[in-house]
């Protein structure tokens, strides 16, 4: 039971290190899936944990699962598969030596469509990544490596918006250039 609950907290840790690290296997509802079965079985065992104590551990355990079941109803709401406000990803760039990606995404800021672009390393369990660009009210721009260590974006009429000079080793942008 502790360990379900163990790993349920560990869900939330690891959706905070995911602006970093690409842990995106994890689904969102495992958390709460972990929490209900370490309460469910709280209160199915409790009378072989304590015989003394299995009627309030049970109503505890109840009062527990009742708790989570407002967050059910939202976490279900909020993974909605088909939902359109849901980051898109639009195309991938490898760069020269394929050691990162540039990965363009589409979604809905608020109401405003929107695009950004994450310099991401190939799949991995641990697989870094790091925004490179973003803007609101925008369509996506065309990205490309003119060296293992630049990354360009470009209007889509060819003119550039940003040049960026990254480590790939650290995962960090070291230069940016910005044209008007």
């Amino acid at each position: 039971m502790l360990t379900l609950f163990g790993a349920g907290c560990a869900v939330l840790l690891v959706v905070d290190v995911s602006r970093f690290y690409r842990l995106d296997f994890v689904h969102p509802l495992f958390e709460l899936t972990c929490w209900t079965a370490a309460f469910a079985l709280l209160g199915i065992f409790a009378p072989r944990l304590a015989a003394k104590r299995a009627v309030p551990l049970m109503t505890l355990s109840a009062f527990l699962c009742i708790l989570l079941f407002p967050l059910w109803l939202y976490a279900l709401e909020e993974s909605d598969p088909n939902d359109v406000t849901a980051p898109r990803i639009v195309a991938v760039q490898p760069s020269p030596d394929g050691r990162v990606h540039a990965v363009t995404e589409s979604f809905y800021g608020i109401i405003d469509p929107s695009c950004r672009v994450l310099l991401r390393e190939p799949d991995g369990l641990f697989a870094r990544q790091t925004l490179i660009w973003q803007m609101t009210e925008s369509g996506c721009p065309r990205v490309w490596f003119p060296d293992n260590t630049t990354i360009r974006i470009d209007r889509r009429n060819g003119e550039p918006m940003q040049i960026s000079t990254f480590d790939p080793d650290r995962m960090q942008v070291t230069d940016t250039s910005v044209s008007n």
